[in-house]
């Protein structure tokens, strides 16, 4: 919780619609939103146009529940269903992390009218990042779109065992 923010209002916002306006870009920003009103934690992307303006966001819909990886008892599932942002460079989607292993779930970005859908993640080694590329492009080849795999980057040092 600590680190959760609103998808709107949030630190994280001011500093891309910052950004965003002064370079004149669009940005997708995964962001760990708080939503107050019904004390929920979600997994979201927060979409920003060229101008600094909140465009919108998508919540991660499919959460994995592998083992004992099971983000479900952190987040929620999103409600926003599979929206498509008319940006001034095109329309776009985010299919967040998970999503990737689901093609109804890339098929409906695409019945929508996305032209272009990011999908970042937090993919690791073995786990499912030798699938990630495979997907993508399948994606891209079955709906007609350009698709983008976003990954973290940089260094993690976990300072307790439960958080390696």
């Amino acid at each position: 919780m600590e680190f959760a923010e609103s998808a709107q209002h949030g630190e994280s916002f001011q500093l891309i619609s910052e950004l965003a306006k002064r370079h004149r870009m669009v940005i997708v920003s995964p962001i760990l939103e708080r939503d107050d009103k019904r004390s929920t934690i979600w997994n979201t992307a927060v979409v920003v146009d060229q101008t600094g303006r909140y465009m919108g966001k998508h919540r991660k819909n499919h959460i994995p529940r592998v083992g004992d990886f099971n983000e479900s008892t952190y987040y929620m599932e999103g409600d926003t269903g599979h929206p498509v942002f008319d940006t001034i460079y095109g329309k776009i989607a985010v299919n967040i992390c998970y999503g990737r292993h689901h093609p109804l779930n890339w098929m409906m970005f695409g019945l929508n009218g996305a032209e272009v859908v990011f999908n970042p993640s937090a993919t690791v080694g073995k786990l499912s990042e030798p699938l990630w590329g495979i997907e993508a492009r399948n994606a891209a080849i079955a709906n007609h779109y350009f698709s983008v795999g976003i990954n973290r980057v940089g260094t993690e040092e976990f300072p307790n065992q439960f958080t390696r």
